[in-house]
């Protein structure tokens, strides 16, 4: 990789750490950059993991400073996420370099789609049947503990 070639990933590493900071899908933005530049998919794709390592880091720090983290989700998730990652990654290793970045590039052009779709989408949610139910059920539980326990509304 040329110098030009590095200074170009590192500058799209730190704007991608600030997105996904802020919003998430930093791998949409990076990813693509890094198959771009010509580092082969598979690489990437680690190499990119490996990058949210120190982002993580990072907001683990700042999240628990201004406390927003909700430790009683940390656990569940944490355990969802080192088992979903595992295999994640034992497929990904087997799978072909072409076959993978077609996987990639749409699934890129769906999740574009459906942040473009945001607003479309919804609107048809609020006009479904459950939205009209679940609203019904939040007045309802106005007065039972159960809900206020777990501080849904708040």
């Amino acid at each position: 990789m040329d110098t030009l070639s590095l200074i170009l990933l590192l500058a799209v590493s730190f704007l991608t750490a600030i997105i996904g900071t802020m919003i998430g899908m930093a791998m949409l933005i990076l990813l693509p950059v890094m198959i771009f530049l010509g580092i082969p998919v598979h690489t990437a794709i680690a190499t990119g993991r490996f990058s949210m390592v120190g982002i993580s880091i990072g907001n683990i720090g700042k999240f628990s400073n201004k406390q927003r983290i909700e430790m009683r989700y940390v656990f569940p998730f944490a355990v969802a996420g080192v088992i979903g990652s595992l295999l994640g990654a034992s497929f990904m290793v087997r799978v072909n370099e072409d076959l993978l970045k077609r996987f990639i590039g749409v699934f890129i052009i769906v999740i574009s789609l459906l942040v473009l779709l945001e607003d479309f989408l919804k609107f048809k949610a609020r006009t479904s049947k459950i939205s009209h139910n679940w609203g019904y059920w939040r007045r309802r539980s106005n007065n039972c503990h159960f809900f206020a326990d777990f501080n849904l509304w708040a």
